[in-house]
């Protein structure tokens, strides 16, 4: 929800299963939206690499939007999944934040990859 105060999007999206977590966000910010096109993407953990391909879609669409992934050091396949992940075309900017990371899109930013503890 930190991301949500912070870049102040007018819509979000949820990938599915987060359906809680959308409660929440929605009794907490009522006036944003939850229908395309999505500002802010969030996804719980990476799971699968199938996720890799909606979130290059996603960036293709959005190059402007944000992705927010939860739980990125949960285990050693999802540090894979995640190195693997910032290395993409499609990123520019990746924030590791221990906890969960972003990711931007926007191709006239030079490429970054950041590792910040909060």
């Amino acid at each position: 929800m930190k991301c949500i105060n912070y870049f102040k999007p007018k819509s979000v999206g949820f990938e599915d299963g987060n359906e809680l977590l959308k409660k929440k966000v929605k009794d907490e910010f009522p006036s944003l939206s939850f229908k395309e096109p999505f500002e802010i993407k969030y996804y719980g953990a990476l799971v699968t690499e199938s996720q890799i391909l909606a979130m290059a879609n996603y960036a293709k669409q959005q190059p402007k939007g944000i992705i927010y992934i939860g739980d990125i050091r949960k285990n050693t396949y999802t540090i894979e999944l995640w190195d693997k992940l910032i290395l993409s075309d499609f990123v520019t900017v990746s924030v590791d934040m221990y906890f969960g990371g972003l990711l931007f899109f926007h191709k006239t930013q030079a490429r970054e990859h950041f590792k910040i503890r909060i």
